[in-house]
C-alpha cells in the first residue's frame, strides 16, 4: 500500500496522466463546474462566518453582563453574612483584637484574596491576607491600604456598595457592606451600623498582551476568552466596535448602577488566534470542497485510465493465454518438441515453403525403450527422451521438423529435390540416430531405433503418419536397428492386416485347444555301437479347423511376437506339455522307456524374464508329480541375449529347482565365449548350418570342435540339429558330439503315439551297421 504513494510512483503517474489526452479533455470539462461551485461556496461560507462573528460578540456581551451581575449578587450575599455576626461587631469596636487570625485561615482566602475593614468614617482599620511565604495571615502592607483607601467611592459611609476596581494591576468586583449587631446583641442602638466590612472576588490577571501566558479569573473562566483587560471609567465607552478581522476584538460590557454608582466598563479581548483559527476554518471548508471537486475530476479520470489499463491487462492476459493453449496443443510437454498436432501444421508449412521439393515423413521407435524405462525409471526414461529428441534435432537438416507422438515414438518431415536423395537422406539419417551413446545422470544409454518413411504425396498426412506407423512397426518385428519404406517389399498395409489376422488365428487356436505337440527324438553317440535316445524335443502344432490336420507356420509366430502374444502360446504348451509328460511316464508300457528320457520345451524370451515363471513351474511340478530332472527348458540365443544380467540370475533360480537348461541354435546370434561360461547350460545345441556345412567348410568344422571341446571342459553336452544323413552322423560321433538330432533319428510325430518310444531304442544298432530302417 505504502509503495503507490512513493514519490517516484506518484510523479510516473502524473507524467503518464499528463500524457493522457482523454482525461486531461475530460478534468478540462470539470474546470467550470469546479471555479462555479468554489465561488458560491466561498461566498455562502464567508457570508456564514461573518454572521457567526456578530452573534459571537452579541452573545459575548450579553453572557458578560449578566455572568458580573451574578458575580455581583453572590459576592453581596456573601459579604451580608459575614457582616451581621457580633464578633465582627465587637471587632470593629475594638473588643476582639484577635478576629482575623482567630476566625481566618489559608482556606478563608480560596474565593477571596484579601479582606478589609472599614470605620464609620470611611477609613481603613485592618485588613488581612494569606502570606504563603510565613504560612499564616497577615495585613495588607502599608502601600496596599492606602491604595485601597482611595478605591472606596464617596458618598454614604455605612451603605452598601458593590463597585469593579483595579487594585495592584488587576481587576476586581468589591463589595462593601456594612457591620450590624444581631437582634440578640446588647450594643446600642445608634452604634448597629459600626463600620463596613470588604470582601472582593479577581476578574482578570491584570493587564498584560493579549498573548502572554496567564492565569484565568473567574471571569475569563465563565466566558472561555483567552485575556481581559479592565478601562477606566473616564475612557468613552463603545460597543461592537468594527476591527480589522486579524485585529483583537473589544466587546465593552456596561455594568449596570449599584446602589446608584457610576457604571464601570469591562472590555473582552479575543485575540487574533481566535480570528485567525475562525479563518482557518472557511479556508480549510473553502479548501475541503475544492480538493473534493478537484479529487472526483481527477478519480474519474484516473478510473477512466485504470479502466483502460486493466483492459489492455486483460486483452494482454487473454492474448498469453491464448498463446500458451496454442502452444500447449501444438507441442509436447516433456521434449518442448511439436506434437501430432504441432506436426501437422509444421509439415504443412514445410510443404508450402518448399513446393517443387519431394517430401517424406518418418516415424521413428527407440528399441527397447521398456528395457530403458525400468532400468533407469520413469524420472531416467523421460532424461533419455529429452536428450533423444536434442540429438534428433541435431542430426537433421535444417529444413526438416522434428515432433515426439508418444512415449518413445518421434517423427520427422524431411524435404529434398528427389525420391533417390530422399531415400539416401533417409538412410543416412538412420545410421547416425543407431547406436547413439545417451549420457544420463551417469549412465551411458546405448541407442538403435527403427525408422518407417512415407512418401508424401496427396495423401493427408494421417493416412501417411498411419503408412509410415505400419512401415516402423514392421522394421521392429524384424529385429530394428533399420528403415523401411511403406510400399516396399512387406511394408504395406496389407501385410500389417495379415499380422494382425494371423495373431487373431494362433489366440483363437490357443482358446479353443486346437494346439497340440510332436516330439523329435535325439539320441547319444557316445554309447559305442548303441544309440539310445536320450532327448526329445516336444515342438508345438496348430491344428486346422476345418479338417484337424496340424501345420506349423514361422509367420504366424512372427505375428504373434509382433502383437505381444507369445507368452500365451507358452503358457498354454508348459500346461499342455507337463500334462502329456505325466501321462507318458504314468503309462504301464512306456514308463520304463520315458523315464531315461529328458522333455525339452521351447520358451520364448518374455516368458523367461516373466517374474512368475518359478512360481507357475513348481505349480506344474507339483500338479504333475514329476522329477524336475527330466525337464529342459530351450531358450534361442536371442532370448539370452535379450538381458544377458537377468537372464542369468533367472537361468540359476530354474537350476536351483533341477530343471535342465538348453541353448538353442547355438551360432546364430551374436553369443560371446564368456555367455557359454556364465550360463548355467546343461546343453549346448549347435545350429544346423554348421553341421549341414561340416564336410565341405574346414570353419564349420573347427567351430564344431570348438564348441565341443568347451563343452568337455566347461561341463556342458553338444547337441548337433540337422543330422540327416549317416555319414553325416558318423562324422559327428567322430568328433564327439553328444547328441544328434535330426531326420535319420526320427521325424516329429504326435508325442502321445506309442510306437516312437517303444521301437526307438533297438534302431541304433542297425543304423551304425547301415542297416536301412524304415521310416
Amino acid at each position: 500500500m505504502l509503495r503507490r504513494w512513493r514519490p517516484a510512483v506518484l510523479k510516473a503517474r502524473l507524467r503518464r496522466f499528463l500524457r493522457d489526452g482523454d482525461a486531461l479533455a475530460e478534468l478540462r470539462s470539470w474546470w467550470p463546474t469546479i471555479a462555479a461551485t468554489s465561488l458560491i461556496s466561498s461566498a455562502a461560507v464567508v457570508a456564514a462566518a461573518i454572521q457567526t462573528e456578530r452573534f459571537k460578540n452579541d452573545l459575548l456581551a450579553s453572557f458578560a453582563t449578566e455572568k458580573i451581575a451574578q458575580i455581583a449578587n453572590d459576592l453581596t450575599a456573601e459579604a451580608n453574612d459575614w457582616a451581621v455576626w457580633d464578633e465582627t461587631h465587637r471587632y470593629l469596636h475594638g473588643r476582639n483584637p484577635a478576629y482575623f487570625q482567630r476566625h481566618f485561615n489559608r482556606y478563608s482566602f480560596a474565593r477571596s484574596p484579601f479582606l478589609a475593614a472599614f470605620d464609620p468614617q470611611g477609613r481603613l482599620v485592618a485588613s488581612a491576607h494569606f502570606d504563603r511565604r510565613q504560612h499564616r495571615v497577615v495585613p495588607l502592607d502599608p502601600e496596599a491600604e492606602r491604595q485601597l483607601s482611595t478605591l472606596m467611592p464617596a458618598g454614604d459611609p455605612l451603605s452598601p456598595l458593590t463597585f469593579l476596581a483595579r487594585f495592584e494591576g488587576r481587576t476586581y468586583l468589591m463589595s462593601a457592606q456594612p457591620v450590624r449587631a444581631s437582634s440578640t446583641s446588647s450594643a446600642p442602638a445608634g452604634r448597629a451600623a459600626s463600620g463596613r466590612l470588604l470582601f472582593v472576588r479577581p476578574l482578570n490577571t491584570g493587564i498584560q498582551p493579549w498573548n502572554a501566558p496567564q492565569t484565568a479569573g473567574s471571569l475569563q473562566r465563565a466566558l472561555g476568552i483567552v485575556a481581559e483587560h479592565y478601562r477606566a471609567p473616564t475612557e468613552p465607552a463603545s460597543s461592537h466596535t468594527a476591527h480589522h478581522p486579524l485585529a483583537p476584538l473589544q466587546i465593552q460590557v456596561p455594568h449596570p448602577h449599584w446602589q446608584g454608582k457610576a457604571p464601570l466598563q469591562q472590555v473582552i479581548v479575543r485575540i487574533p488566534s481566535e480570528r485567525i483559527a475562525a479563518l482557518q476554518g472557511i479556508g480549510g471548508l473553502l479548501l475541503g470542497g475544492l480538493v473534493l471537486v478537484v479529487g472526483l475530476g481527477a478519480h474519474s479520470s484516473l478510473r477512466h485510465r485504470a479502466n483502460r489499463f486493466q483492459t489492455l491487462r486483460s486483452e494482454q492476459a487473454r492474448r498469453r493465454l491464448n498463446r500458451d493453449l496454442a502452444h500447449r496443443r501444438s507441442h509436447d510437454e516433456l521434449t518442448g518438441l511439436a506434437n501430432e498436432v504441432g506436426l501437422a501444421h509444421a509439415m504443412a508449412d514445410q510443404r508450402s515453403q518448399y513446393r517443387a521439393f519431394v517430401q517424406v515423413l518418418l516415424v521413428l521407435d527407440i528399441d527397447h525403450f521398456a528395457v530403458v524405462n525400468s532400468g533407469l525409471g520413469r524420472a531416467g526414461g523421460d532424461a533419455v527422451l529429452r536428450a533423444f529428441g536434442r540429438h534428433l534435432q541435431g542430426v537433421s537438416h535444417p529444413t526438416a521438423r522434428v515432433a515426439r507422438l508418444a512415449a518413445d515414438q518421434f517423427a520427422c518431415g524431411l524435404v529434398s529435390t528427389s525420391d533417390a536423395a530422399l531415400r539416401s537422406e533417409v538412410a543416412a539419417l538412420t545410421q547416425a540416430l543407431n547406436d547413439v551413446e545417451l549420457h544420463i545422470e551417469g549412465h551411458t544409454v546405448n541407442i538403435t531405433v527403427s525408422v518407417g518413411a512415407c512418401m508424401i504425396g496427396d495423401d493427408d498426412l494421417s493416412q501417411a503418419l498411419h503408412q509410415a506407423s505400419i512401415a516402423c512397426s514392421l522394421v521392429k518385428l524384424a529385429g530394428g536397428r533399420g528403415h523401411q519404406f511403406f510400399g516396399d517389399e512387406r511394408a504395406s498395409t496389407l501385410s500389417y492386416l495379415e499380422m494382425q489376422r494371423m495373431n487373431e488365428a494362433l489366440v483363437t487356436a490357443i482358446k479353443d485347444k486346437r494346439i497340440s505337440l510332436h516330439g523329435q527324438h535325439a539320441w547319444r553317440l557316445n554309447q559305442g555301437n548303441h544309440l539310445p535316445a536320450v532327448y526329445v524335443e516336444l515342438l508345438a502344432r496348430i491344428c486346422d479347423p476345418i479338417d484337424g490336420s496340424p501345420f506349423w507356420s514361422e509367420p504366424m509366430i512372427e505375428a504373434a511376437r509382433f502383437c505381444g502374444s507369445l507368452t500365451l502360446l507358452d503358457e498354454h504348451i508348459l500346461a499342455l506339455a507337463f500334462r502329456q509328460i505325466a501321462s507318458v511316464q504314468q503309462d504301464p508300457a512306456l514308463a520304463d522307456s520315458a523315464r531315461q528320457l529328458v522333455f525339452a520345451i521351447n520358451i520364448t524370451a518374455d516368458t523367461l524374464l516373466g517374474s512368475d515363471l518359478p512360481a507357475r513351474l513348481s505349480a506344474l511340478l507339483e500338479q504333475h508329480q514329476l522329477d524336475p530332472g527330466c525337464i529342459c527348458l530351450e531358450l534361442t540365443e536371442q532370448a539370452a541375449l535379450r538381458d544377458p544380467s537377468a537372464a542369468i540370475v533367472r537361468m540359476h533360480q530354474l537350476r536351483h529347482m533341477g530343471l535342465k537348461l538348453s541353448l538353442d541354435d547355438f551360432g546364430t546370434g551374436t553369443t560371446s565365449l564368456g555367455y557359454l561360461r556364465d550360463l548355467p547350460l546343461d546343453y549346448v545345441k549347435i545350429d544346423k548350418r554348421f553341421i549341414w556345412t561340416l564336410q565341405e567348410e574346414s570353419t564349420s568344422r573347427l567351430i564344431v570342435q570348438f564348441v565341443v571341446e568347451l563343452g568337455k571342459q566347461i561341463g556342458f553336452q553338444t547337441v548337433a540339429e540337422g543330422v540327416e544323413d549317416l555319414p553325416l552322423l558318423r562324422e559327428l560321433k567322430g568328433l564327439g558330439i553328444s547328441i544328434a538330432q535330426g531326420y535319420i533319428t526320427t521325424r516329429p510325430r504326435p508325442f502321445l503315439e506309442r510306437e516312437p518310444h517303444w521301437v526307438f531304442a533297438d534302431a541304433g544298432d542297425e543304423l551304425l551297421t547301415e542297416t536301412v530302417r524304415p521310416r
